[in-house]
């Protein structure tokens, strides 16, 4: 029998595409693993996808010029020539992404589309009236015909019924390889770091968290503590976080910059606890990376892991300055067995629900299912 061939689709292969990509890249790294599927890639063209494309070694990947709005003219002579049985679109609002679906509809080729969070109240607000207008012409379509509209939680299901009442959709979680982060170590000293890293965006509230950092240290609520930004973004918006800290740049806030590969995982190897109070999230994968890590993390809601919060694997803060003070204040407050302890189940949570070896499972079931209907 002959292997079943996936074709994921995303905006980029590097860093740019941030969470998604880093979920679409560890799925499909998982999936190659298994000899009944042969699994190829297709992204835009952009100025880190060489640097990136060691990345994706394990996978088959084939990269398009941008001719215009996240469009390429040459996606459906590829596609074409690649005759995937299933395609996997990654996010919303891409070009790329609109012409798979649509060369998939006219070859009768079954797709899935995972919105990544895209579809949920804070995301779909921003740029409200340009998606609307997208939605209309043609996302919408995309997203009823697919085989399979795949959310990430319980909350991003409730996000698509709102938006699509008639259309369901499976849940499966983004994943992690635990076995990557296993040489870090859960690590207090008399100088403690909380840990920031991601894409410096509004959405993150990165700059409510360094204003509210800046006002713990300036009323000495944050002694023998640093903060650690790590991660690139607009580069107004890096601007705007350096004036923010003043006077504690470099000294109580430190700015790390883009940190990949061996970097990122010292940055983990070498914090004391994470901290992501974000607006808005499909599901984070770098708070798995933080707890595949052992590090207690402080969250919000918005990153649709409330179990966490219930269970008391996370603690939980907010993206609005002032209740993002306090609650890290209460945070950092914690005393050193209970921060190893949150660390320790922590790791032991994400091994149990976020393994990529078990969702990739779930995902090759669901692409035999789907391959000859």
């Amino acid at each position: 029998m002959s292997k079943i061939r996936i074709l994921f689709i995303i905006s980029t292969y590097s860093h740019e595409g941030a969470g998604v990509t880093e979920a679409a890249r560890g799925l499909a790294k998982q999936l190659a693993k298994n000899t009944e599927l042969s699994v190829m890639a297709i992204a835009l063209n952009d100025l880190g996808t060489q640097a990136a494309m060691s990345n994706w070694s394990e996978i088959t990947t084939y990269k398009l010029r941008n001719s215009g709005l996240g469009f390429s003219t040459m996606l459906s002579r590829t596609i074409s020539e690649i005759k995937p049985d299933i395609i996997h679109i990654h996010g919303l609002w891409l070009g790329i992404g609109v012409q798979a679906a649509f060369w998939a509809i006219r070859n009768n080729v079954q797709y899935f589309v995972s919105p990544h969070g895209m579809m949920d109240e804070w995301a779909w607000n921003k740029s409200k009236y340009r998606k609307l207008i997208y939605f209309y012409l043609f996302q919408k379509r995309v997203l009823l015909n697919s085989a399979v509209l795949h959310s990430l939680n319980e909350d991003e299901s409730y996000s698509v019924k709102n938006i699509l009442p008639d259309k369901e959709s499976i849940i499966i979680p983004n994943g992690i390889c635990v076995e990557d982060y296993k040489s870090t170590s859960y690590n207090i000293s008399d100088s403690k770091k909380l840990l920031f890293l991601g894409r410096l965006d509004p959405k993150k509230s990165v700059l409510e968290l360094v204003i509210a950092w800046s006002e713990l240290l300036n009323e000495g609520k944050a002694n023998g503590w640093t903060l650690e930004v790590a991660g690139s973004g607009n580069i107004k918006y890096e601007k705007l976080l350096r004036k923010a800290a003043g006077k504690h740049l470099n000294k109580g806030i430190k700015f790390k910059g883009q940190v990949r590969g061996a970097q990122k995982l010292e940055c983990f190897r070498n914090a004391t606890a994470f901290v992501l109070a974000s607006k808005s999230e499909g599901l984070p994968v770098v708070i798995l990376e933080a707890w595949a890590s052992s590090l207690p993390a402080a969250i919000s809601k918005e990153c649709n892991l409330s179990k966490s919060l219930d269970l008391g694997l996370s603690f939980e803060v907010y993206s609005e300055k002032k209740k993002l003070k306090k609650s890290l204040g209460e945070f950092i407050k914690l005393d050193n067995a209970k921060l190893e302890a949150m660390g320790n189940n922590s790791l032991k949570y994400v091994n149990q629900h976020y393994s990529w070896v078990s969702i990739a499972r779930e995902f090759t079931r669901l692409y035999k299912k789907y391959r000859y209907k």
